[in-house]
């Protein structure tokens, strides 16, 4: 399914040289048709930067992008192009992850429950997909989520996310571990009568694990999940909590980190193999290629 994203974004030269560059580096074929800066290709995944300021961004892996090096490195305002859906107030599972890109920091999964009158308080309080949140209304939605909804928070530390990297070789399968490791503790404490989470690579290998589980409540696997409003309050309970994560790690080693894996996590990153090469393992996901 193709998904789309637009921004405005006001840049110097020096700033569009060096953006130009970063998609580089990440892999993204350049070009210049006419009317744009650049546009920037890698497999289904397309960001075109139009000289009127306009970004769009479209395909195959856009939230991903947008999380990991637009929003942290150049965001300003931003529009996603969401359909209309009915409000759903059945008693489910919503489950989201915050910091699969990010080079520092830790891997947090979520998942909450809601029923009518949880989904009612959250509309209410406005509580929306992450991405679409500054960090600080991010943390005020995520203290009123912990307070009324069911939920559980599974916080992976870069030495023990690297530990079980290493054993189990294969980030979606990692996420897919800790997603039914929560769906099975909030089930066994709530009445949901079904599980959202936001699709990430193998439906049939996420669906295997949870059987194995023995649990039998159905899972629905979708793009753009957060259009949910239980998997929007997850994507807000694991985006705080990888926010104070990164600060405690910040805090504990005495480093200054970055979000994402853009211009700022690599100067961070740079700065770190410069002066304590030694906290590298203790403050970023070593199967970056970056850290190669």
């Amino acid at each position: 399914m193709s998904t789309c994203f637009t921004t405005k974004l006001l840049l110097s030269k020096e700033k569009i040289a060096a953006f130009e560059s970063d998609l580089q580096n990440l892999g993204f074929t350049v070009t210049k048709p006419q009317y744009t800066h650049f546009q920037a290709r890698r497999g289904k995944l397309t960001l075109t930067y139009y000289r009127s300021g306009s970004l769009v961004i479209q395909g195959q892996d856009t939230d991903e992008i947008v999380r990991t090096y637009i929003e942290p490195v150049y965001i300003t305002d931003l529009s996603y192009s969401y359909p209309v859906h009915a409000i759903d107030t059945s008693p489910r599972i919503g489950c989201d992850e915050a910091g699969k890109g990010d080079i520092f920091g830790p891997l947090v999964v979520a998942a909450v429950y809601v029923n009518d009158s949880l989904v009612e308080k959250l509309f209410q309080a406005k509580v929306k997909d992450s991405k679409q949140m500054t960090d600080t209304l991010v943390a005020k939605a995520a203290s009123l989520i912990k307070t009324i909804c069911p939920h559980e928070i599974m916080v992976l530390n870069p030495p023990k996310y690297n530990e079980l990297y290493d054993k189990i070789g294969n980030l979606n399968h990692l996420l897919a571990w800790a997603h039914v490791t929560l769906m099975e503790k909030l089930a066994l404490r709530t009445e949901a009568e079904s599980i959202i989470l936001d699709k990430f690579g193998s439906e049939h290998y996420v669906e295997k694990l949870k059987q194995g589980r023995g649990i039998k409540i159905p899972l629905k696997q979708m793009v753009r999940a957060e259009e949910d409003i239980a998997v929007a309050a997850a994507s807000v309970l694991a985006r705080n909590a990888f926010v104070m994560g990164l600060h405690e790690l910040e805090k504990k080693h005495g480093v200054s980190l970055a979000k994402g894996a853009g211009t700022p996590a690599m100067a961070a990153l740079h700065r770190l193999r410069n002066t304590s090469p030694e906290l590298i393992p203790a403050v970023g996901k070593l199967h970056f290629k970056s850290f190669r």
